[in-house]
């Protein structure tokens, strides 16, 4: 699918996920028909996946994983047979985005740092 194929509008977190999600099994799909079963195997070698992600995509690939063994590990209704047709066997995470950072220890000093900072030019401001 091209950019060209898809709606123009942003897409929010859940539609990205989905949409790479949905990707990951076309490719894997086509991959296995182009190249079938291997010589002397009974059965098709379900492949080996080891998914990328930066930044927001690093989120994605953790919500793909998940949902993938979930899947897999319940059999949910939701399973589709690309789910058992490959193994996901990894993830490499480039700059995570950070959720709740400022509820963390350094994120708490940080905030409280950044506010005494703010008020403090917020008042020189309006006293000019």
């Amino acid at each position: 699918m091209s950019p060209a194929d898809t709606e123009s509008a942003p897409y929010n977190l859940l539609q990205q996920i989905e949409q790479t999600e949905t990707r990951l099994h076309v490719f894997i799909t086509e991959q296995q028909e182009k190249h079938g079963k291997r010589v002397g195997m009974k059965r098709k070698a379900r492949p080996k996946v080891i998914l990328i992600g930066h930044s927001v995509g690093a989120y994605i690939l953790l919500e793909i994983i998940r949902r993938h063994h979930h899947r897999r590990r319940y059999k949910t209704d939701e399973v589709t047979s690309n789910d058992m047709d490959m193994d996901i066997i990894g993830g490499l995470l480039l700059f995570p985005t950070v959720t709740h950072i400022a509820q963390s220890p350094s994120g708490v000093k940080y905030s409280v740092l950044t506010t005494a900072f703010l008020r403090s030019k917020m008042g020189v401001t309006q006293a000019l």
